[in-house]
């Protein structure tokens, strides 16, 4: 276990190298704990001694021993209760930061459809102006077609420059 606690918190110093700055408090504290669990495992060893030394001997007192594993059992208490706060603040951090992704991502979407509807409503407002702007020359173009098959009293129809 104190390899997987090494291994861990060197992983956690490889991450940190690479790690945005809002993360490096988060990073630098499970180093700590990292460190904390290395030591009570360190603590946890010695107290396993002591229950081995006290089962060692000829004639073992029942106190010492009761003691001894009393301290075990407390020490491994506290380890498991220092793991499983780790684990839910991984998992915290971990859901908090998928949370963010989600929204981000729901933003985007949202930012996407709007440039989508605002694309669609330019192009059918730049359509409707252009056929309003050359419905003049459309009329020019009609009155000079007829006066080009000879039809001469016929009116352009366009007002105005």
């Amino acid at each position: 276990m104190t390899q997987r606690l090494a291994a861990a918190q060197a992983k956690a110093h490889e991450v940190l190298a690479s790690a945005p700055d809002s993360e490096v408090p988060f990073i630098r504290g499970l180093e700590d704990r990292f460190g904390e669990l290395q030591a009570r495992y360190r603590d946890y060893g010695r107290a396993a001694e002591a229950v081995f030394a006290v089962l060692s001997t000829e004639n073992p007192d029942r106190e010492q021993v009761a003691i001894a594993t009393a301290e075990l059992r407390q020490e491994e208490n506290s380890i498991g209760r220092e793991i499983r706060v780790l684990r839910a603040a991984l998992s915290n951090r971990i859901r908090e930061r998928v949370d963010g992704a989600e929204e981000r991502e729901r933003t985007t979407g949202l930012f996407i459809i709007g440039f989508s509807v605002a694309a669609i409503a330019v192009g059918v407002g730049a359509t409707a102006w252009s056929a309003r702007t050359l419905r003049p020359m459309r009329n020019l173009i009609r009155g000079v077609s007829r006066i080009g098959r000879g039809d001469y009293n016929a009116q352009l129809g366009v007002r105005g420059d």
